[in-house]
């Protein structure tokens, strides 16, 4: 890295004011701040992928867009939430956490860590490689689920729908006071919501199925050659007496549904033809 001052406040008041007479809105300063950082300073790194970690393997660190970000929040204040953001939970180290997928930082590399909130360094300090790597794949595939709803969320209403399910999900798995069976609805209806908007749009298939995941698997099979998602739905199928408790669900079955409902999404994204989406 070439000559980064201590103090970055001088630096990224410069970058500020450059992004301004650009017509770069508020809300999106912090994001292009990291990129204009990046190839002022020369800063390189390893830009994470959807490969999951391998046992040993060591993710690059800076904490450059950590103290970007948080010079931009300190200047802008309540500006800043206007950014569209996401979140998943992440299981690790015994208990739930919910992590905010940042948009990307170019070529400037995060430890998925420093996502989690409310997590201090004392407790990151006794998480083993197996909750780093939990965390690490969490991240790359909210990261691969939220660029799939950018691609369909215009396209249909049903998309914009099953994106608030995805927020709900995770809401109900990580709050204070968790509710399980609400949470596994959600998940559920997630992917109902996707299911469907992707039979509209590819235009084979009945979308009126109700809630049940694996008659609209078979609908998007139609036109899907070779569709096998069905132990991702299994996952996640449930009833919805599990919305009123009155079906017990545990912390590991909506955990589960989380994260086969997130990475059925991402599979769905990749699946159409081309000539689906923009």
């Amino acid at each position: 890295m070439n000559d980064i001052p201590d103090d970055l406040s001088p630096v990224l008041r410069e970058i500020d004011d450059k992004l301004k007479l650009e017509g770069v809105p508020p809300h999106m300063r912090a994001v292009r701040a990291v990129k204009e950082f990046s190839v002022r300073f020369g800063v390189k790194s390893y830009v994470l992928d959807l490969a999951p970690v391998k046992p040993g393997e060591v993710i690059p660190k800076t904490d450059y867009p950590k103290r970007i970000h948080a010079w931009f929040r300190e200047v802008y204040g309540k500006r800043l939430p206007m950014q569209r953001s996401a979140k998943v939970a992440v299981f690790a180290h015994g208990d739930l956490w919910e992590m905010l997928i940042p948009f990307s930082y170019g070529r400037v590399s995060i430890d998925p860590c420093d996502c989690l909130t409310h997590v201090t360094g004392a407790r990151l300090a006794f998480f083993t490689d197996a909750d780093r790597r939990e965390a690490y794949r969490q991240f790359a595939l909210g990261h691969g689920v939220r660029a799939a709803f950018d691609r369909f969320r215009k396209l249909n209403q049903s998309f914009i729908e099953a994106e608030t399910d995805w927020t709900t999900a995770v809401a109900l798995l990580t709050a204070q006071t968790p509710n399980f069976g609400q949470s596994r609805w959600a998940s559920l209806q997630m992917c109902e919501k996707f299911m469907k908007g992707l039979i509209v749009l590819l235009g084979v298939g009945n979308p009126r199925h109700g809630h049940d995941l694996e008659k609209l698997h078979g609908e998007l099979a139609k036109s899907i050659e070779g569709l096998d998602l069905n132990q991702l739905i299994a996952e996640v199928e449930c009833r919805p007496e599990v919305r009123y408790g009155e079906t017990l669900s545990t912390r590991d079955q909506a955990y589960a549904a989380h994260k086969a409902g997130l990475q059925l999404i991402h599979a769905l994204a990749a699946l159409p033809p081309p000539a689906v989406g923009p």
